[in-house]
Order: structure tokens, then sequence, then C-alpha cells
């Protein structure tokens, strides 16, 4: 949305640049509301994500590498039978 926001400024300035006003200034009034709603999605997205997760994730992460990571998983099984057999 932020892209967007961009590519109407620039809309608008080549527009201005070219005399034609009225267009620049109805692409301007666009990308600034699209500016608020991108401004406000943000927002809200940080509030809600920072209430929903869990203080302690990159610990659950960690206790499930193997789920996620597989080659880790890998990794750690051969560190372990490498100890075993010497």
């Amino acid at each position: 949305m932020l892209r967007y926001t961009m590519i109407f400024l620039l809309v608008a300035m080549a527009a201005a640049a070219l005399g034609v006003g009225g267009v620049a200034g109805a692409v301007i009034e666009f990308a600034g509301i699209l500016f608020v709603v991108f401004l406000i999605l943000f927002t809200s997205a940080v509030v809600i994500g920072s209430i929903r997760a869990p203080a302690s994730w990159p610990a659950q992460l960690t206790r499930s590498r193997g789920k996620y990571f597989p080659h880790i998983r890998a990794s750690q099984s051969e560190e372990r039978a490498g100890a075993r057999s010497e």
C-alpha cells in the first residue's frame, strides 16, 4: 500500500510538471488517503501483534526447532551420535 502511495505521488508530480493541476490535486488527495489507510493498518498490526504474541516465542521456537527447521534436527542428531560413539 505504501508503494502505491509513492506511485501516486510520482504521478501527481509528473502531472503538475506537465501543467495538469486538476489531475495532480486529485492524485495527491488519493495518495494522502492511501497513506492514512496504511498508517492505520500498520499501527493496528503492531498493536494486535504485541497483544497476541507470547513473550516467550523465541524459546518456543528453539524447543520446536526440529519441526520448523529439519536440517537443524539432523545436525543435532549427528552430533549426539558422534558423542556417543566416542
